[in-house]
């Protein structure tokens, strides 16, 4: 293939916002995904409020509204089965009341992937990266292969890695470290039939792990559990999601007659840092750079966040 300036791995969040910054700066961009779109992906699908001024200068932020997304006020923690804390968001310094957005993650990343597709930048679904070019010590390109299992090679200026916790970078050049913590496993699915949750995104803390409540619409909530990985030994997975979730009082409030309508969906390794990489012409984005706790709700921005300072890095 034709070489670029710039190729990114990966049609996440982190790539689609990176690829859709540098083509305003008018480099030749070629993004791969080895996904079709959309596609589904565990996420707690709470978007916190600095996320929208980056939504803003991508141009999509109206867009994103136009999903009709959940306008979130604020966080509500709680433990075991005392009582609730609601923390409201502040006004910001120019007097805008902060709000942040709730919306299923595929829907999100489908409206950003379309943005990327209606520009001047390649997309590539379908192609899997199955290792990095290298010329000296310098990262050239990527190579891999597409969906008929055609063998492909690419080279470039630069390479941003947006490959998320198992990105290529992190495999082949051996930089993700493990946590001393006890490995952590997400589980998640939506539920309907719960009731009203008002414009809040609930933050539940009790054994074995925590929970994330998020409303997405009438009815309709994202819940994600997240638990220590050796708690899950031996046990059917949509058993004990909906055991643990149900499990607690103050959830069974929250959710009220709701259940799972679709297989749960789990995402492992979630406790790990990355070493820095020590060759040139590689840059890594969102979750390629290290672990977010899910607890934080910042994982979408600091996605957008740091491919906003790779840009910059770049020009």
């Amino acid at each position: 293939m034709k070489p670029y300036d710039i190729v990114i791995i990966g049609g996440g969040p982190a790539g689609t916002s990176a690829a859709l910054f540098l083509e305003k700066k008018g480099y030749r961009i070629a993004l791969l995904d080895q996904a079709f779109f959309p596609r589904d992906k565990v996420c707690g699908e709470f978007i916190s409020p600095a996320a929208d001024d980056i939504f803003s200068d991508l141009g999509i932020l109206k867009s994103i509204n136009d999903l009709n997304p959940t306008k979130l006020s604020g966080v509500v923690l709680s433990a075991y089965e005392s009582s609730y804390l609601q923390v409201d968001y502040p006004v910001s310094a120019d007097g805008r009341v902060m709000s942040s957005l709730s919306v299923e993650r595929s829907m999100l990343d489908n409206l950003m992937i379309n943005h990327v597709r209606n520009s001047n930048v390649q997309l590539l679904e379908g192609f899997k990266v199955t290792d990095l070019l290298f010329e000296g010590e310098n990262v050239c390109g990527v190579k891999g292969y597409d969906e008929i299992k055609k063998e492909f090679s690419i080279k470039a200026k630069i390479v941003i890695d947006a490959g998320g916790r198992n990105s290529i970078s992190l495999r082949r050049l051996n930089l993700k470290r493990g946590s001393s913590q006890k490995g952590k496993i997400a589980l998640a699915a939506h539920w309907e039939g719960v009731k009203e949750l008002g414009p809040y995104c609930y933050m539940h803390i009790s054994d074995p792990g925590y929970t994330g409540i998020a409303p997405v619409g009438k009815n309709r909530a994202n819940v994600v559990l997240v638990v220590d990985r050796n708690k899950l030994a031996g046990a059917n997975i949509e058993h004990f999601f909906i055991k643990t979730v149900l499990g607690n009082q103050l959830r069974r409030g929250i959710l009220g007659a709701g259940a799972p309508v679709e297989k749960i969906r789990v995402m492992d390794t979630l406790s790990y840092s990355v070493k820095k990489p020590k060759c040139g012409g590689l840059i890594l984005v969102g979750d390629a750079t290290g672990f977010i706790d899910p607890f934080t709700g910042e994982g979408i921005y600091l996605s957008l966040r740091s491919s906003q300072l790779a840009v910059e890095i770049i020009n």
